[in-house]
């Protein structure tokens, strides 16, 4: 007994003399300690403390595990006490780095991941942190990602070449339609682009990503299964689309297909390695495409929390891991009901609040959180503006009062635009020029401008026989009033502006206006039922949509005015300008920039002079972080405010 005791003893000490050596040799090898000291106590719970004290609404989770090891570990800190007690008690405390971690919250939860899916602004915003590009749509302007550049007929990546077509032959006509040729075999333009991958790109397990990845892509997109992909319309006007070799990819257009933004032509890659088992089907409905899907960008999903949260950490394989990119460590979408959002960002529940949330309508709150030092929004014009429609043809008003010219120009002159932009905009926003955004490359500089001059209203007005003639402070012609209507959509933003073009008009060039309010169906029904689409108006106030922005000119095409043979024309104010046709055609049909920049030139230019419609504001595109949020950029016509997510950090 006394041999096994000694035995016992001899054993306990060379133990803890390996321990000393192991932490005197390499301290920070805190797992190998650990090892050696099976009863050490931990001094902090292996369980990381709650950041946020939302409570989801919904109790089921959906887990979801990776098929990658993920390599961030985390040790616990412990403290370490020997069993032999005549030895002192030693303590070691391992620090660990604090995680750069961006909390986002996110109004609604997307319904799927899959690149080739239905598309959201939710699915986009959380694609943007792990499918970076692969073509960014950055201030008006297509900016390759994963490409090393985008084809064009100038650079030599594309080219225009004859083809024949023959009966029965697939081509696209001149409004974008499939069609066979029936006649007898004939001669058209095809397109055909090659894009080329930047090397070394890695998906997020760490397979190489390569041209048939893209070629998958097409092939899922052509398929019905994803007939709700924003890529089906190119891919149906697609005649070949095929992998030349592991890097480079060649688009063929059908015959006749010549849409300006071929050199954007390039199918989002899909694993074929991983997924290339799968029919389209059955991708569109397997979870793991849908909800943790491969990707090559900065960030990759670890587990979707439904109805919670979605966590994603930084991506070893991200192509720009060299730059030091991404700053942050790991990325959390909250979903989070929209009435809690700002309250969550104020006590530091979010770091930023994505912009599925109207923030427009809290721009009062914003600015006053702004004030107290609690949120730091960001504000930027984008491509949707407000503008008063002029009704150049009335189908059923007794009087065509704005079919003349200076009658239109004379209103905007009367008219005080940044006065209605500071009171229903806190003034965050300016007067358009023109139909194009002034940060757009196609935008003319040159066009006519209306500034705020009443003076030069009322002479344009006075010669066109509009005057104060009886004294009652408005004008009249032969004894008949200039007397419009206004119609508008009844909400809250719409009555406000629609009461300041009514006051305006009226003090300032004696116009009378009359305000009336409908639902959407009441004005934009079908031609002839709707009071705007059927031109029974004098006056209309609402908004374009010009996100692309380069097609906006054919809003003011004679074709587009809506009749019997066109009902779902977008004229609404019945303009017909043959010079302006021919430009906005032009421009709308150059492959060469610098042609479509002169036609473009023109065509605004004619607008701006004949004033179908007056634009008032660019509405806003709002972006809300907590004070300590650093590099997160607000674009005017990026899919999300993550388009730069990799270069996002939260400052300590």
């Amino acid at each position: 007994m006394i041999l096994g005791g000694a035995a016992i003893l001899f054993i306990c000490c060379c133990l803890f003399l390996m321990a000393v050596y192991v932490v005197i040799t390499d301290p920070f090898d805190w797992d190998l300690t650990a090892r050696l000291f099976a009863t050490a106590t931990p001094v902090a719970s292996a369980t990381p403390a709650k950041t946020s004290t939302y409570t989801p609404t919904s109790t089921r989770t959906r887990t979801l595990t990776p098929t990658y090891t993920s390599t961030l570990t985390r040790t616990v800190p412990f403290t370490a006490t020997p069993t032999h007690t005549a030895q002192p008690t030693l303590t070691y405390t391992a620090t660990t780095p604090p995680v750069n971690r961006l909390t986002v919250c996110l109004a609604s939860e997307p319904s799927t991941l899959f690149v080739y899916g239905e598309s959201s602004y939710e699915r986009n915003a959380v694609l943007d942190t792990i499918l970076d590009g692969p073509i960014d749509y950055r201030t008006y302007q297509y900016v390759p990602v994963i490409l090393q550049e985008l084809p064009t007929l100038e650079n030599g990546r594309a080219t225009l070449q004859e083809v024949t077509v023959y009966k029965n032959g697939r081509y696209v006509d001149e409004n974008g339609d499939i069609r066979g040729w029936s006649g007898s075999e004939t001669k058209m333009e095809q397109l055909v682009a090659n894009f080329r991958l930047k090397e070394g790109l890695l998906w997020s397990d760490g397979t190489p990503l390569t041209a048939d990845d893209s070629q998958f892509g097409f092939e899922i997109s052509r398929d019905s299964a994803a007939s709700a992909s924003d890529y089906t319309y190119l891919a149906e006007r697609t005649a070949s689309y095929t992998a030349l070799d592991s890097r480079t990819v060649q688009w063929v257009g059908l015959p006749g297909y010549t849409d300006p933004r071929y050199s954007t032509n390039f199918f989002p890659p899909v694993s074929r390695q991983a997924y290339g088992s799968l029919s389209p089907e059955q991708m569109v409905n397997d979870q793991q495409v849908n909800t943790i899907p491969l990707g090559w960008g900065p960030f990759r999903i670890v587990e979707w929390n439904l109805g919670e949260n979605l966590i994603l950490e930084r991506n070893p394989f991200y192509f720009r891991m060299g730059e030091g990119l991404p700053y942050l460590d790991e990325v959390i979408f909250r979903f989070v009901p929209d009435d809690q959002i700002l309250a969550e960002l104020i006590n530091g529940g979010c770091d930023a609040g994505a912009q599925d949330f109207n923030w427009e309508g809290q721009i009062e709150s914003l600015r006053a959180s702004e004030v107290a030092g609690t949120v730091a929004p960001q504000y930027v014009k984008h491509g949707y503006f407000e503008h008063l429609d002029f009704n150049l043809q009335p189908v059923s008003r007794p009087f065509a009062f704005l079919a003349d010219v200076s009658v239109r120009q004379a209103v905007a002159y009367c008219l005080d635009r940044q006065a209605i932009i500071d009171e229903v905009w806190y003034g965050l926003s300016s007067p358009p020029n023109s139909f194009i955004p002034p940060e757009h490359p196609l935008y003319n500089p040159e066009v006519t401008r209306y500034e705020f001059n009443p003076q030069r209203g009322l002479a344009l007005l006075k010669a066109a026989g509009w005057e104060d003639h009886n004294g009652d402070q408005y004008i009249d012609q032969n004894g008949r009033q200039l007397s419009l209507s206004l119609y508008t959509r009844n909400n809250l933003m719409r009555d406000r502006i629609a009461s300041l073009i009514a006051r305006q008009l009226s003090d300032n060039c004696g116009i009378s206006v009359t305000v009336e309010f409908f639902t959407h169906e009441e004005l934009f029904s079908t031609f002839p039922d709707g009071l705007v689409t059927g031109r029974q108006f004098d006056l209309a106030e609402f908004y374009w949509s010009t996100t692309e922005g380069w097609q906006n000119c054919d809003l003011f095409l004679s074709g587009q005015i809506p009749s019997d043979e066109n009902p779902s024309g977008v004229n609404y104010s019945g303009y017909a300008n043959t010079d302006y046709d021919t430009a906005c055609e032009a421009g709308l049909k150059s492959l060469y920039f610098t042609k479509r920049l002169e036609n473009y030139h023109r065509a605004q230019a004619i607008y701006s002079a004949d004033l179908p419609s007056l634009p008032l504001f660019w509405r806003l595109k709002i972006a809300v972080t907590r004070p300590l949020i650093s590099g997160l950029v607000l674009d005017p016509s990026a899919a999300s405010e993550f388009w730069n997510i990799e270069q996002v950090q939260v400052l300590p």
